[in-house]
């Protein structure tokens, strides 16, 4: 008994007053407090009750204003999303989170603490700062998302995505990685994938780096929700060394203490982080992340490496069936203001001692693509830096370019090359034409292979049709269409009133490719592939999350299905 007495207290949930305010001094309804650093949302009912919650937005880390329409709600001055503040769940996108409330306990003289459970930081278990040479501990900037963390002898390289297209076609690398980038990655000690989107979980690139080298150690995050960082057509590719590992715990790679760990995303299952630690210096990157590991980050890093770009996604810009030119426009030029924001609100909550701007030098140079082109407003490495210097004087700040390599321990760094490094030839008729013959698909031009698929994606019980208008590459000739309600997962010939309407216009080969091998949407969502149009203007979050992100692991049983409706096998 008191063994177990004494595992409840070890077990036990330890909280630190991060506020004290007078309740009497509260009118009814919302207040936005600031206690230090802390900004907190303070919801006063009819019966002097207070919900509170921290002021940061689950979606990127945004703080929250006052909704004129409804006193009841806050409004991400982000990207608008919409918090109750009375009982903590999002009601735009609706039915997909809720805010973690805060613990209001009883102080002296009728005041109330604000109480916020403290954070396990897996990180304070640091390395004593040992003695390091100049050049032991460097980062250098391959392409993209792809660097080389080198600790000594030990390498880690990071989302190699370092040839050919991705999100099909609609993104094509910007910088001509090294000469040597496949061989330096395919032969690095540990290689980390942070996610799944093609352009960091890239399976040309990795099928190469397979023919390099078959022992290479891949890592990723053990993700929630049973979610997977390796798809099935990565282990399809034969990997002997894919390793699996828990949130928050380090990592050893090579022989001289060297380790890194993961750390999740705070919105969706699906992306991660990671930090490096070498004789106790480290190095951050939150990559992708729109609230990386829940807004707990480490403080007083070497080196920082964080995204920066906000245009190179499907919204705003493929929304040209929903909104004006002129409105896209506006839009990105928003979004992009909301990214340099959240970059300054990362890094000055995260301290550090230098930042590098990478992950996200892809570009558009296909001719279909070139309406999305038009409007698109990608922020630019030079836009961030200037944004942060100005902020933030005497921070350096670096702009990538291929092979820059950074020492953590004094910040010396390569000089800013002569030569030119972007890249303009892509072969992109060979990669197109590779792409569409895996598209090849004929068995899904019977319908009832097209309701077969809908049924194996799982997604139903939601009130919303979408029309899918399969088209050819240019989005001009319609080939097929047809209807699919998720209240029921039936296939109307019409379409029904009285119900959340979705129009997408999308390249059939696009649709068809992701089809036959049970892909993510992503790919066509990201790749400019498609045109929404929504009746009426509703964000569907829980639509775009399973399509672009929770498809079934195993891919669709063609041939099962074949046999079953009495049809020729698939090639």
């Amino acid at each position: 008994k008191t063994l177990i007495l004494f595992r409840l207290f070890l077990m036990k949930e330890e909280f630190d007053t991060i506020a004290t305010v007078n309740p009497a001094e509260l009118k009814a309804g919302i207040t936005l407090h600031k206690a230090g650093e802390q900004n907190l949302i303070i919801h006063k009912d009819e019966a002097g009750k207070l919900t509170v919650c921290k002021n940061e937005c689950r979606h990127q880390g945004g703080r929250f204003v006052k909704d004129v329409e409804d006193a009841d709600t806050v409004k991400c001055a982000r990207h608008g999303w919409k918090l109750n503040a009375r009982t903590l769940k999002y009601t735009n996108p609706p039915d997909v989170l809720d805010q973690d409330a805060l613990k209001v306990v009883a102080a002296e003289d009728g005041k109330v603490a604000i109480q916020s459970k403290r954070t396990k930081l897996p990180w304070d278990i640091a390395m004593p700062q040992e003695e390091l040479a100049p050049g032991q501990f460097t980062v250098t900037y391959l392409t993209h998302a792809c660097v080389e963390v080198r600790c000594g002898d030990a390498t880690l390289c990071t989302d190699p995505w370092l040839m050919g297209e991705c999100h099909y076609g609609g993104w094509w690398l910007q910088h001509e990685p090294p000469t040597d980038a496949f061989e330096r990655v395919a032969n690095a000690t540990a290689v980390y994938v942070s996610h799944r989107h093609p352009d960091h979980l890239h399976i040309q690139s990795l099928r190469r780096l397979y023919e390099i080298n078959p022992d290479v150690h891949l890592y990723g995050g053990d993700l929630y929700e049973g979610e997977k960082v390796f798809t099935k057509e990565v282990l399809d590719i034969g990997f002997k060394n894919i390793h699996i590992v828990p949130f928050g715990q380090y990592i050893p790679f090579g022989n001289d203490g060297a380790r890194f760990m993961i750390l999740p995303d705070g919105l969706l299952a699906i992306d991660t982080c990671f930090l490096v630690d070498y004789k106790g210096r480290r190095v951050f990157s939150t990559v992708d992340c729109s609230h990386p590991n829940h807004g707990v980050v480490p403080t007083g890093v070497d080196l920082f490496l964080s995204d920066f770009s906000s245009g190179t996604n499907g919204f705003p810009a493929t929304f040209t069936d929903h909104l004006s030119e002129e409105e896209i426009i506006k839009v990105g030029k928003s979004r992009a203001q909301a990214m340099l924001k959240k970059i300054l609100d990362n890094v000055s909550k995260i301290k550090p001692k230098a930042v590098l701007l990478y992950a996200g030098l892809s570009t558009i140079v296909r001719p279909e693509d070139e309406v999305t082109k038009r409007v698109n407003v990608p922020t630019m490495p030079a836009t961030a830096r200037e944004y942060l210097e100005a902020n933030l004087p005497g921070l350096p700040v670096f702009e990538p370019f291929p092979d820059l390599k950074i020492d953590v321990l004094n910040g010396d760094h390569t000089p800013f090359p002569e030569h030119d490094f972007v890249k303009t030839s892509w072969e992109v008729d060979k990669w197109m034409t590779l792409l569409k013959k895996e598209a090849d698909f004929p068995i899904l031009n019977d319908m009832r292979m097209i309701h077969k698929y809908f049924k194996w994606a799982g997604f139903r019980d939601y009130d919303l049709v979408i029309h899918i208008v399969e088209q050819d590459d240019s989005l001009q000739e319609t080939l097929r269409e047809y209807y699919v309600d998720f209240r029921d997962l039936s296939f109307p010939a019409t379409r029904p009133e009285g119900v959340n309407y979705m129009r997408i216009r999308i390249r059939q080969w696009a649709l068809w490719h992701t089809m036959k091998h049970g892909l993510e949407w992503v790919n066509s969502y990201g790749g400019f592939c498609w045109r929404p149009k929504v009746e009426p203007d509703v964000y569907h979050h829980k639509f775009y999350v399973h399509f672009l992100f929770r498809m079934p692991f195993e891919p669709p049983p063609w041939q099962e299905w074949c046999q079953e409706l009495g049809l020729p096998g698939p090639a």
